[in-house]
This record gives C-alpha cells, structure tokens and sequence, in this order.
C-alpha cells in the first residue's frame, strides 16, 4: 500500500487506481472477551468527490455488518461496525480477509485487511475497555489531520446469509 500511496497505478483496464484510507489495518477479537466482539474499521475520503464503496469478506458467515456498501461525501469518512459470530473454540486462529473496494473520480481502488479470532482476552496493555494502539502509520498512509474532518458519520454494516 505504500506504495501505491508513493506512485499513481494503473487497474486492470487502464482505469486510475485511487489508495484506500481504512484503519486499522487488522481487526483481532478475543473469544473470551465479549466486548471484543464487535470491531469499527473506519474508511476515510480525503478526496474532493464523493466515493462509493462495498465491503466484501472470505466467511461472510463468521460476521455480521449492515449496509455493506454505501457512499461517503467528500472530504469526510464513516465507521463501520464488524461483529465476529461464532467465537467458538473450534475457531480461535482462524484468520479472514476482508476487503474494502472505493469508486469515485473515474477511479477505482482497494484495501484488504485481516480479521483473527484469539482465545482468551486482550492482553494487559488493554486498559478501560478500549482496544489497544496500534503503531501510527507513516505520514504518506494517513492524510493529514488538515485534511479530514472528525467522523461524525455511523454505518453498520451486515454480512447476510
């Protein structure tokens, strides 16, 4: 993804490939920690057109998301809601992918991260019910703050069966 963030591409069919602003870049649950059980992804548009986009995922029967295609204005961005289904233990180590496709500008682009689910709970770094930090992606990843608003938009998204 750097990459592409560095250098324009070109997608099959010579359309313009656009980088896809979505973080984090993982989504771990814990079987053990019921609150862990319901992640939010939240997909950024530092663009000056409106995007659309579709969530597409390798178990759509392991999760559930509402709405999982949408659209998002210029410049702003939503959070989307995944919540893991079977915690099972027959299931801790499994790892999903999920993949996050934009279309906006006469452009395409897409982002694919991974979901795992662990036994147990958060480790002792997670303090006061919320998910722990992860590292800051570097400046070419991540618009500046200058260039995105607060997230004032909530999209819950549902895989059905």
């Amino acid at each position: 993804l750097e990459e592409e963030v560095r250098r324009p591409s070109v997608a099959v069919g010579g359309v313009p490939r656009l980088a896809v602003f979505l973080f984090p870049s993982e989504m771990v649950f814990y079987a053990e920690q019921r609150s862990s059980h319901r992640r939010v992804l939240t997909l950024y548009n530092p663009y000056n057109f409106t995007l659309s986009f579709k969530m597409w995922c390798t178990a759509p029967s392991f999760y559930r998301v509402v709405e999982a295609e949408g659209s998002i204005r210029a410049k702003s961005c939503v959070d989307l809601v995944v919540r893991h289904l079977d915690v099972s233990p027959r299931h801790w180590g499994r790892r999903d992918r999920f993949r996050m496709e934009v279309r906006g500008g006469g452009q395409v682009g897409r982002r694919e991260i991974w979901a795992e689910l662990r036994g147990g709970q958060e480790e002792e770094e997670q303090r006061g019910g919320q998910q722990r930090a992860l590292p800051h992606p570097t400046s070419q990843l991540l618009p500046t703050q200058a260039h995105l608003p607060a997230c004032t938009g909530l999209v819950t998204m549902v895989f059905l069966r």
